[in-house]
This record gives C-alpha cells, structure tokens and sequence, in this order.
C-alpha cells in the first residue's frame, strides 16, 4: 500500500486550497482529535537534510501576504512539486512494465541503462533503483535521467488488533527533460531529497493514522526550483471524523521567496458535513493570512462556513467549496 502519495495529495490540496483562499496573498499540529489510544500517530524518523540547490537563498527570503497579493507563483509552487512526484512515478512504472517486475538489468527504450533490484520479502517492499542515462518516454515528454532512486515499505509491529508500517522514499537523480526548454533545447533536471511515513491501523474500528514527513526535497527543472523541508502531514481517522494536519517551509523560485504553511488548529471532517467542521490553515511570511474552518470562524462565518483572514481583515464565505475544498470521503 503506497499511502505516500494519497497523504501528499491531501497536504498539497489543503495548501492550495489556503492560498486560493487568501487572495494571493506556522508551524502546526495534528491534536489526533478521536483517534483511538492504541495508535501511537508516531512521526517519521528522518536525517536532517541542508537544502543543496537554493543557490538564491531562496529559504531566506520573505514575500508579502496580503490581500490581492498575486498568487500565480505560489500555486506554481505546488504543481512543480506534483510534476517532480509525478516524472519519477512514470519513469519507474515504464520501466517495471517494459521489464515485466523483474529485478536486474534494463536497456531503456531511448539509450543508457536501469538495474532495479526487489530485497522485500512477503508483504514488504524494498525496491532500489539506479539509471545511467536512462532515456524514458513520459506523458510529459522524454527525460534521460542518471542517479538513484528508492522505495521502502516495510511492517515494523503487528498485534491481534493492529499494525504498523514505515516506509520512504529517496530521491538522488539528475538529468535533462529532451527538448523542453526554449527553441526545444534540453532543460537540465534535478530531484533530491527523502521522505518518509508511519502508518498504523486498527483492524476492528478500521481506525487509522498515517504521518508522513519531509526533512528536505529539492526539484529543479530548467531555471525553476521549488523545495520543501520541515514538512509533516498527519491524517487521523476515528469513527466518523478525519483529522488532518499540516507543517512545513516552502521555497522557490516562483516566488522568488518562502512561505510557511501550518494547522494551528488542525482540520476536522465529519462523515455527516460536506465541509471541515473546525480547523485553521496557517500562511505566513511577511504578513500571515488564516483559512478559519467551522467553529474555528469565531462567529465570523456560518457553522459549516469558512472565514479568510489577512493581517486582521477577515472574509466569510458560505461554504467550504467556495474556495476549493472539496469534501473528503
């Protein structure tokens, strides 16, 4: 089960979600909300890892937040993310298919080499990867990538009533994307960093948490660089609410900056609402701006409403949807 990516679509939608609703223009905790007391909702044991590529010292640059600040950069933020998940999946699952999930040696379709090798055993996974200009067809056109590249999952504890496994992935890859860049040069390409989860589950309540956290990742394409460090997203699943919780630092070149991105209070979903029923998005850098949720509005939006602060001028909206949150079933 790769709960990796569905957790990093949530965080990335929420994110979004925020700056969409703040006009353009923290750190944060998951309380756990009814999580069952046998889940531990441990966080991932990661290195520290130094951001390598901010040769701007992007990580060291505040930008404005404030009301009809321009947001285009800060979306931009997430889909470069999104586009650097996405290359590595597609290059990997062109490979497994053109290898039938065969460990060894691969001659890519374009030039150069893939080995992969399969150490898990039952239902672990420990799937390494290593490229040497390996020239790959994606849906986004074709990259030939040297470097390396590794998926574990793995089952850590197991009682009669519940399970946990960890996982990560590491990112050491770099290459060109053939023909991208202006008057179809080749743009050069760069993915580095690691993440990593904990997954527990109960087998009776079919209660569940799964944190995942990101000490660094790093994606460059061309004169684009997005990264995102001090990351955690945290979802709790009890009965009929979901709880879910946001922290992390994001950098680029799009905004020419960083911002924070945080759940002072974290995201509450109930079964029975369309829209969180409490929670607060933080986004801060110079200036902050807070996506109140519910009961978290103070009595400046209806119950199931959201209220939009920036700098202390509030916004209320009927609801959630408003503002791109969609219901999470």
């Amino acid at each position: 089960m790769d709960v990796t990516r569905a957790l990093r679509k949530g965080s990335l939608i929420l994110g979004a979600a925020s700056l969409v609703a703040c006009g353009g223009g923290g750190s944060g905790n998951s309380d756990g909300g009814d999580t069952v007391a046998a889940l531990a909702c441990e966080s991932p044991d990661l290195p520290v890892y130094t951001l390598e590529m901010d040769t701007q010292n992007y990580a060291g640059q505040t930008i404005d937040i404030s009301v009809g600040s321009d947001i285009g950069g800060m979306l931009g933020l997430y889909s470069d993310l999104e586009e650097g998940f996405t290359l590595v999946d597609n290059v990997r699952g062109n490979l497994v298919s053109q290898s039938g999930g065969k460990a060894g040696s691969i001659q890519c379709k374009g030039g150069g080499t893939a080995t992969v090798s399969y150490l898990g055993s039952g239902t672990d996974t420990d799937e390494q990867w290593s490229f040497d200009q390996c020239e790959v067809a994606t849906g986004a056109g074709s990259v030939r990538l040297s470097g390396s590249y590794r998926y574990v999952d793995r089952q850590t504890a197991q009682t009669n009533t519940s399970q946990t496994r960890e996982g990560f992935e590491d990112y050491n890859i770099t290459g060109v994307a053939i023909g991208s860049g202006a008057d179809s040069s080749d743009e050069a390409l760069v993915i580095k960093g690691r993440s990593g989860f904990v997954f527990e589950y109960e087998f009776d309540s079919e209660d569940g948490c799964v944190t995942e956290a990101i000490s660094g990742l790093e994606y460059k394409r061309g004169q684009r660089y997005v990264a995102l460090s001090a990351a955690e997203t945290r979802l709790d699943r009890a009965g009929s609410s979901t709880r879910i919780g946001i922290q992390g630092k994001l950098v680029g070149s799009s905004i020419n900056g960083y911002v924070n991105i945080g759940t002072p209070t974290s995201i509450l979903f109930e079964d029975s609402q369309t829209c969180p029923v409490e929670g607060i998005i933080s986004v801060s850098s110079n200036g902050e701006a807070q996506v109140r949720f519910g009961s978290s509005a103070g009595g400046t939006a209806p119950a199931t409403g959201v209220a939009v602060w920036v700098n202390g001028q509030s916004e209320s909206f009927d609801n959630c949807q408003d503002i791109g949150v969609a219901p999470l079933y």
